[in-house]
């Protein structure tokens, strides 16, 4: 029993040491891309009561991921500081993301090892993990879909509802995103 115990209390610190260090690297090398200030402006214009619009007076929405800049405006409410709430929108994303890869798939000491490699020497991921586009929202999203998906063998309402909530919120930060899950989304609600 005592060595039962001390294998998941030494995968949980496998698990928590893995995560510390790839959200580190991803916050030392938090950046924000040029294409990210966007969707600043529309969030700053939303939280100074000119609308979410890209040119004040005009009524024309023209963000390509407006779940991701209402999120960067509801933290921009809060600090009054765009650079900050990009970044913090970008790392609280990124690092639930995170979490549930190393604490919801991982089950072994190899699995955390192969996943701390795979991500923090995956250049796409930590660059766009804080860039100030909606990649952030996408791998949170991307990671609750695939935890949904695989915790059970078959899927009653509730958990359909879940799983189609997912599917939306994913379309919300961005229409195309939506690609990377209709396979299985076909799979789990028509087989």
């Amino acid at each position: 029993m005592r060595e039962k115990i001390k294998g998941i209390e030494g995968i949980a610190i496998a698990r928590s040491a893995a995560f510390v260090m790839v959200m580190f690297l991803i916050t030392i090398l938090a950046w924000n891309c040029d294409d990210a200030y966007h969707a600043y402006v529309m969030a700053k214009n939303l939280v100074n009561g000119n609308g979410f619009v890209y040119n004040i007076g005009e009524r024309v929405n023209a963000s390509t991921c407006p779940l991701f800049t209402l999120l960067v405006a509801g933290v921009y409410a809060i600090f009054r500081d765009m650079y900050f709430s990009g970044i913090l929108t970008c790392l609280v994303c990124s690092g639930v993301a995170v979490w549930f890869v190393f604490f919801k798939f991982c089950k072994s000491y190899q699995s955390v090892l192969c996943t701390l490699l795979c991500l923090g020497g995956a250049s796409g991921f930590i660059t766009y993990a804080t860039s100030g586009l909606e990649n952030c929202l996408l791998f949170l999203m991307m990671a609750l879909f695939y935890f949904l998906m695989m915790r059970k063998e078959e899927y009653g309402k509730r958990d359909l509802f879940f799983i189609a909530l997912v599917i939306g919120v994913l379309m919300g930060a961005r229409m195309d995103n939506v690609l990377l899950v209709a396979p299985a989304a076909v799979y789990i609600f028509f087989f």
